[in-house]
């Protein structure tokens, strides 16, 4: 412990950048995953754990060498917190964050991925099961029980238990993103935050980690009115079967990215209609079987109803399987009616052109 504490005989500037070092590692996962734009279906970055792992015990360590030190380093440690499949790794986490609310307060990234089936749900910290059940009385409707963080039952889907815990403890998130398998009967998403009070919340992705299935959008109303200020949405393998609550709006969102999803023309209207101030849309279709998937056409008329500051649309339906021969000519008219009517930047794909050279 005394070489650690010689750190503090480095001129401020160096130090920084040793701190600075130690926690890029240690972030690094996060923010690619939460601030990149994927276009291919979920990687899970548990294969980089260890490292992950070697880099927070690193800043831990520094954290108690001294008080100086401590205080450089503290808020570096909670910056970006990345929960993955650890056993309690996140209990432990939440203990913390319920007993210090200065700590929760530094937390601005999170990273939920889901967690393993085990056999340690009765061993949560007594805090933690307090915390949880105390939060659950105070939002009736959620769909959660003051024993869903123990039920055995929920061994396999627990993570949104986990999620929704996590979430409400860091008010100051700037990023999120969570990847785990929503369990079907929960008509709430992420519901433990009350209106409002993830305010400081920008950028948001949201998945399904099985790339045969999809997520819908409607189980996330809660927390959408919790974070109103959301600026980029990610979604992944997501529809969205029916709209979403009346005066329920992300009039924040100016990207919206809706990726490996294969949805019907009313779905993308609802979406469409949350977010009504879009200015740039993304959607890439995935390789879904015996899922509705809207055409050229619809796409564009939906755009021209529900997202008048529109300047950017990127459509491609390239991978929908038994959809390989799109009509040229719908492309075409699609994309036309776009660029006149609005001015609009378009990228369509597969080109026009794409199977010329096959004929």
């Amino acid at each position: 412990m005394g070489g650690l504490g010689q750190l503090s005989k480095l001129p401020p500037e160096i130090l920084d950048l040793i701190l600075d070092w130690l926690c890029l590692h240690h972030v690094h996962d996060l923010q690619v995953y939460v601030g990149e734009r994927s276009f291919e279906p979920y990687k899970s970055p548990s294969h980089q754990h260890d490292d992950v792992r070697a880099s927070f015990t690193g800043l831990a360590s520094l954290c108690r060498a001294s008080k100086y030190l401590n205080q450089l380093t503290t808020w570096r440690l909670y910056h970006s917190l990345i929960e993955q499949k650890t056993n309690l790794g996140w209990a432990r986490l939440a203990r913390t964050l319920i007993r210090r609310k200065d700590l929760a307060a530094l937390v601005r990234h999170l990273f939920v991925e889901f967690q393993e089936k085990r056999s340690y749900h009765s061993f949560l910290p007594p805090e933690v099961n307090s915390y949880f059940a105390e939060q659950v009385a105070l939002t009736p409707g959620v769909g959660l029980k003051a024993d869903s963080l123990t039920r055995s039952e929920l061994a396999d889907t627990a993570s949104e238990p986990a999620a929704a815990l996590l979430t409400s403890l860091c008010p100051n998130l700037l990023t999120a993103k969570f990847a785990s398998p929503m369990d079907p009967g929960l008509p709430v998403a992420l519901g433990l935050s009350p209106p409002g009070s993830l305010a400081s919340l920008r950028d948001v992705q949201i998945l399904h980690l099985d790339p045969e299935f999809t997520f819908d959008l409607s189980v996330y109303t809660r927390f959408f009115r919790a974070a109103p200020n959301i600026r980029l949405l990610r979604l992944l393998q997501v529809i969205c079967s029916q709209p979403l609550e009346e005066g329920l709006g992300l009039e924040n969102v100016t990207d919206l990215e809706l990726l490996i999803s294969c949805m019907a023309g009313d779905d993308l209207a609802h979406i469409l209609r949350l977010c009504p101030n879009v200015q740039r849309l993304t959607y890439v279709c995935g390789p879904l079987y015996e899922v509705d998937q809207f055409n050229p056409r619809e796409a564009v008329a939906m755009v021209l109803e529900h997202s008048p500051k529109i300047q950017r649309f990127e459509l491609d339906l390239a991978a929908r399987l038994g959809y390989d021969d799109w009509d040229e000519d719908d492309m075409l008219a699609a994309k036309g009616v776009l660029e006149r009517n609005r001015a609009v930047e378009c990228d369509f794909r597969p080109e026009p052109d794409s199977d010329s050279d096959s004929d």
